[in-house]
């Protein structure tokens, strides 16, 4: 059994050795007795804040490509020596606007615009663009056409 005097001393004893751990860290690493926490709390918060900033910008991204997707009319392109061709379709209920663009692969060949047709819904389109020579690069734009009523 231990006496009142020793368990004082332990006490002391290991109070003292605490004290020089952490003087230990503080000196090696630049650690307080409480920084570890507040720095788990700190990066806790900004995680989650994080978190919603994101949650938040996918779901505008998700809604924002959703409403971009239910006027987009179907198109696939066909090259066929300088000749391109753009092949539409819109199962949509709205309007979409499209309109072909053809970049010509060499300097002095003139890269060209297809006049902008609708396509309503249903509705199928072709459009045809050419260069003198070769094609680099052809798409398609859209653009909706807001509701007449």
């Amino acid at each position: 059994m231990r006496t009142r005097h020793q368990a004082e001393h332990q006490t002391k004893h290991q109070t003292k050795h605490q004290a020089e751990y952490q003087a230990e860290r503080e000196a090696a690493y630049g650690w307080k007795p409480g920084a570890l926490r507040r720095a788990r709390r700190r990066q806790a918060v900004a995680l989650s804040a994080t978190a919603v900033l994101l949650s938040g910008i996918a779901l505008a991204a998700h809604t924002h490509a959703a409403e971009k997707d239910v006027y987009v009319a179907s198109c696939r392109t066909s090259v066929e020596g300088s000749r391109v061709t753009a092949y539409c379709h819109n199962p949509n209920p709205g309007t979409d606007r499209v309109q072909l663009h053809v970049e010509c692969a060499r300097w002095w060949d003139i890269d060209s615009d297809s006049a902008p047709v609708e396509v309503g819904p249903t509705a199928y389109a072709e459009l045809t663009q050419r260069c003198w020579k070769e094609v680099r690069e052809a798409w398609i734009s859209h653009q909706p056409v807001p509701d007449r009523r």
